[in-house]
């Protein structure tokens, strides 16, 4: 029996976790004209058990810097959502281009750190 039913107990456990020691911080802002769905997301990623650790702006340009890590002790392959992607490329920590991909393949356990470049607008 699980406390978390439906849903991988260690990823949930990390999850809840993340959950219980990151709390949500909101910014008070004036209200603007148009209308929004009661949820949405802007970034999401596929693989229950990838766990995304940080999303950033890299250092020199205007790409977007994503870490993300294995939780569950097995391969898996991930993607983003939300996101319209004209390119990625797996780095090493200081940003710096290790190679193109198109999928994100993690081994169990394995941190990984990409570099989006997004489609113009």
């Amino acid at each position: 029996m699980s406390a978390f039913s439906g849903e991988n107990t260690i990823t949930a456990c990390v999850r809840k976790g993340l959950e219980f020691n990151t709390p949500l911080h909101c910014l008070p802002t004036t209200a603007k004209r148009g209308s929004l769905p009661p949820a949405h997301s802007f970034f999401a990623n596929s693989a229950e058990t990838v766990i995304v650790s940080a999303i950033k702006r890299a250092e020199e340009n205007d790409d977007l810097i994503v870490r993300a890590y294995e939780v569950a002790g097995g391969p898996v392959t991930d993607s983003f959502n939300g996101l319209q992607v004209a390119a990625m490329a797996e780095t090493d920590l200081q940003e710096q281009q290790v190679r193109d991909i198109e999928e994100i393949h993690f081994k169990p356990h394995e941190i990984k750190t990409m570099r989006i470049k997004l489609q113009e607008e």
